[in-house]
């Protein structure tokens, strides 16, 4: 990919002027999967990749969140609900993981990253928190096969982004044998409109 100018918080990235910040200062400030998640929301495109220093502050914050979430869904399955699904909101969120997915693959197909970490992180993440909502109003537990899909897809979409996020997610909390570097994208069934 080619870019305009390299910008760090709206402005022109120079050292002349002292707005520069070189990679290994990135990565030391804020980690490499925060730093790396700013990169790819910078952009894809020819127009110029804007580094927000804010992106990689919340998502230092949005990934710890995350994985402390999908750590006490783990710790505490047990209270979740298995055996027949909710009709409503169990289709619905199956449905949209599956449309959240088919988007995120085509996009990173087409080394879209920042359309891609859209869909893999921020469209994600706001469906889970929409079925984990509706559930909560409805007075019904979320489904524990569907906890475990969610969170299962949240690694494997991040792991180009975020890989040492990811790998934690797939060995330390879903005891997965192997490196999620080794899996492969999810096959998702067709989206139902």
């Amino acid at each position: 990919r080619a870019n305009g100018h390299l910008m760090l918080n709206g402005e022109k990235m120079s050292k002349s002027t002292g707005n520069f910040m070189t990679l290994r200062e990135l990565v030391t400030k804020y980690g490499a999967d925060a730093a790396r998640i700013a990169i790819a929301d910078a952009g894809d495109g020819v127009s110029d990749a804007n580094f927000e220093e804010d992106v990689a502050d919340n998502n230092i914050l949005r990934l710890f969140n995350l994985r402390e979430w999908c750590e006490e869904m783990v710790r505490e399955q047990d209270d979740l609900r298995t055996g027949e699904p909710n009709s409503f909101q169990y289709a619905l969120f199956n449905n949209e993981m599956n449309s959240v997915t088919s988007e995120a693959v085509e996009q990173y197909r087409q080394t879209n990253y920042k359309l891609a970490l859209k869909a893999a992180l921020y469209e994600l993440t706001s469906a889970r928190d929409f079925y984990r909502e509706a559930c909560s109003a409805g007075g019904i537990k979320m489904h524990k096969d569907l906890v475990f899909r969610y969170i299962e897809l949240q690694a494997l979409l991040m792991a180009v982004i975020a890989p040492h996020w990811s790998e934690h997610i797939w060995r330390e909390v879903l005891k997965k044998d192997g490196s999620i570097q080794n899996a492969r994208f999810p096959d998702v069934r067709p989206v139902d409109a």
